[in-house]
């Protein structure tokens, strides 16, 4: 995704009300790691790992995938 639409993305979705939940599926792990409180990672549909982004960071198989 360019630069200016993820930026354009994460204002819309930074000025939700914070009682919506909001279902993001990108590859663009960095634009994720930007705005997310709890990610899901699958891998071939299946849930390989999920958490908060420090706590994904501590697990190898899924620092790995990011």
């Amino acid at each position: 995704m360019p630069q200016q639409q993820s930026g354009e993305i994460l204002s819309v979705i930074s000025s939700l009300p914070d009682d919506i939940a909001v279902l993001f599926i990108e590859h663009d792990i960095d634009l994720v790691f930007r705005f997310a409180e709890r990610i899901t990672v699958l891998v071939a549909g299946r849930i390989l790992c999920e958490g908060t982004p420090p706590k994904l960071l501590r697990i190898p198989k899924c620092a790995a995938s990011t």
